[in-house]
């Protein structure tokens, strides 16, 4: 395949993260690089000592008394859909079928407000990055001969902490099911692995974010999203999460007791280091940087003719 150069980044051009500062005084690192610093999610000093029995983070012993309302899925990321959002998958649909809701149904009593605020820079990232996607569709569709393309940089590991949040959101809210019935009845999650991954980025063997990569896959516009739960086969429970929307498969595996390497390593990229869109005339980049190197490779999704197909590349 077929590499575009990368163009060469100056120390004193904007930040390809958007933020407006110049790059040597926001992401540049040693070495020529760049890399989006995570915010930090954990709530302040000095600790609570108090768990909230409706908060599903009260394992840490660090919560407040008022449970707050939660999007699910964030409120950010469905605005990205518009106010209104095709959703499948949920206990309360049949089997099967899929419905058009307003974004301020899919709520759910599952946080304290002493994690839920400290945790809403993940849902801005996510926002970010799936309004991003669809505007490069958007643009990749129209009909002109403008050669401009983008780079911007973001975080892949607040992606990647984001779906941890939006898959213990979407089990704790009883909208995980199995033949229609809800998981949170008869299957659990190791909360240790999830607070371990959540706060301090440690993961076991195999866990983390992967993305699809399968020719013939369709990039759509369309305000359509789908959640599933991944379950162990050998045991009842629940050890990540599949999400797909505007035509793109995101996996989180949490806890590999259900791990099977040859899956992951046939059409799907763990920790991809860039998205690629091209379609002959205008190519844009999104770089996804991470604390540790994942596997290096870019995904590439070409507008030649429909549908879009999305591809594995070569690494960066």
């Amino acid at each position: 395949m077929n590499r575009v150069q990368i163009p060469q980044l100056m120390p004193d051009m904007p930040c390809v993260c958007d933020s407006g500062k110049p790059l040597r005084e926001c992401c540049a690192v040693p070495g020529g690089g760049v890399a989006k610093a995570l915010p930090r999610i954990e709530p302040p000093r000095p600790r609570s000592g108090y768990s909230h029995p409706r908060c599903y983070l009260r394992s840490t012993k660090d919560c407040s008394e008022k449970i707050t309302g939660e999007h699910f899925i964030s409120r950010t990321v469905l605005e990205v859909l518009g106010d209104m959002v095709a959703i499948d998958g949920a206990p309360w649909l049949p089997a099967g079928e899929r419905r058009e809701i307003g974004i301020n149904s899919l709520t759910a009593k599952v946080l304290c407000d002493r994690h839920n605020g400290p945790l809403s820079p993940l849902d801005r990232s996510a926002g970010e990055l799936f309004g991003r996607l669809l505007g490069i569709h958007r643009d990749m569709r129209r009909s002109s001969l403008s050669r401009k393309g983008s780079i911007w940089l973001t975080s892949g590991e607040a992606l990647e902490r984001w779906m941890l949040k939006a898959a213990c959101g979407f089990f704790y809210s009883k909208n995980a099911s199995k033949e229609a019935a809800a998981l949170a009845t008869d299957h659990v999650i190791d909360d240790a692995l999830v607070v371990r991954a959540l706060f301090s980025g440690v993961w076991n063997h195999g866990c983390g974010l992967y993305m699809r990569a399968g020719a013939g896959m369709t990039f759509t516009t369309a305000g359509a999203v789908s959640i599933s739960a991944l379950t162990s086969s050998s045991e009842k429970r629940v050890v990540g999460a599949r999400l797909i929307m505007g035509g793109l498969w995101f996996d989180l595996l949490f806890d590999n007791s259900a791990f099977d390497e040859e899956w992951y390593q046939s059409g799907w990229v763990y920790r991809p280091a860039e998205l690629i869109f091209e379609n002959g005339r205008r190519l844009h980049r999104i770089w996804l940087s991470w604390p540790m190197p994942g596997t290096g490779y870019s995904l590439t999704l070409s507008y030649k003719g429909s549908p879009a197909l999305l591809k594995k590349g070569g690494r960066r």
